[in-house]
């Protein structure tokens, strides 16, 4: 009767603690989740070269340096 009791208890407190590690899992990992991946995000962004940064116009190139390929394209 005694040990039935205690194994009850136990089994409640299983219940609870796995209630309460859900609920609060559901408000950590939104952030970590966030908080990982601008770290992620963060860390594989390269730096702009700055040379070609102001380089964003169309080119002209003369006819006469141009290389002419075997199907006529350029």
């Amino acid at each position: 009767m005694k040990q039935e009791k205690e194994r009850k208890k136990r089994n409640i407190w299983y219940v609870i603690g796995g209630i309460a590690f859900v609920a609060g899992m559901f408000v950590v990992m939104p952030k970590l989740i966030e908080k990982g991946s601008e770290y992620l995000y963060n860390r594989n962004q390269r730096p702009v070269n700055p040379q070609n940064d102001d380089d964003w116009g169309p080119e002209i190139v003369k006819k006469s340096t141009l290389e002419d390929t075997k199907d006529g394209e350029i």
